[in-house]
């Protein structure tokens, strides 16, 4: 039964093209006296990836592991370590809290436009042939004070709860933006399958403690990348400046978040037929030999 070791990789830097994207990932093989595993595995590779395309390299300083065979399986990811952004349960909280104060505020609205159509009654008006009867002051008064004393206070409520308002979107904003930035890489479900690559290695003669690094490149679809053009126009200078962007997206359900990015115009899948190189002698010029014009006579010709 052959050794094998499961090293932990990590993406380094991707090459889009038009279509597709050449993935590089590093992992670091780590050799001492007597440890010498037959066969290196790296799991958790996206199962899009076209077998066809994977290449292994090995860096190190002095007498690197040569990679004599590679071969492309089946397995099912282990269980994977936590995200690192915010759990579904603090965002459902954040968006009812933001939900809750915006209900308040809207009763608090409707509890001014109720007041604000409380009406003071006017003074009574006399009969014909009668004094007038006493005007109800104080009552009227009081209505009125009641009514710009609520109003005051429910603005000042309402004011308060705005900036409670205000307080919860900035953290749900904050939520939601470091949900989106942690990680762009899809959860494997326990039932899910990958691929992996197991690579055979071969040892020099004498193998000393040593820290080498081996790459894994391949080529995996779900990835493009667009040009887009901006000009910005000076009127005072007469002057122009055109700017190059990229807009780039990827479900590879892989993360690429820190990684090196390279874009590419080229078509990675295209067959290429090599040039064939006309042959250079070098030394004296020779003459040309003169081709024989006299040839064999036919057959029967006699």
């Amino acid at each position: 039964m052959p050794n094998i070791t499961q090293l932990a990789s990590k993406i380094d830097k991707v090459k889009v093209y038009a279509a597709g994207a050449t993935v590089s990932r590093i992992a670091d093989l780590h050799l001492e006296n007597g440890e010498t595993p037959e066969q290196i595995e790296i799991s958790g590779l996206p199962l899009a990836l076209d077998d066809s395309s994977v290449r292994v390299q090995v860096e190190g300083n002095a007498n690197p592991v040569i990679p004599t065979d590679i071969r492309i399986s089946l397995a099912v990811s282990s269980s994977q370590e936590p995200p690192n952004f915010p759990a579904e349960e603090q965002l459902h909280q954040a968006k009812a809290e933001v939900r809750r104060i915006q209900e308040t505020i809207a009763l608090i609205d409707n509890e001014i436009s109720v007041l604000k159509q409380l009406h003071v009654p006017n003074q009574p008006e006399a009969e014909p042939g009668k004094a007038p009867p006493p005007s109800p002051l104080a009552a009227r008064l009081a209505i009125a004070n009641f009514q710009d004393e609520q109003i005051r206070s429910r603005i000042q409520e309402r004011r308060e709860i705005q900036n409670s308002l205000q307080e919860a979107n900035t953290h749900l904003d904050e939520l939601l933006h470091k949900q989106k930035l942690a990680s762009t890489a899809q959860q494997v479900k326990p039932h899910e399958l990958r691929k992996t690559v197991i690579i055979s290695l071969s040892y020099p003669a004498e193998v000393t403690v040593s820290q080498q690094r081996l790459i894994v490149e391949y080529f995996v679809p779900g990835a493009r990348w667009t040009p887009t053009y901006l000009c910005r126009l000076e009127s005072s200078t007469n002057t122009a400046a055109i700017a190059v962007r990229a807009f780039l997206c990827q479900r590879t359900g892989e993360d690429w978040s820190g990684v090196r990015l390279e874009l590419s115009t080229a078509n990675p899948m295209t067959w290429c037929e090599l040039p064939e190189l006309p042959s250079l002698r070098l030394g004296r010029t020779q003459p040309v030999p003169r081709k024989s014009g006299w040839r064999l006579p036919p057959v029967g010709a006699t």
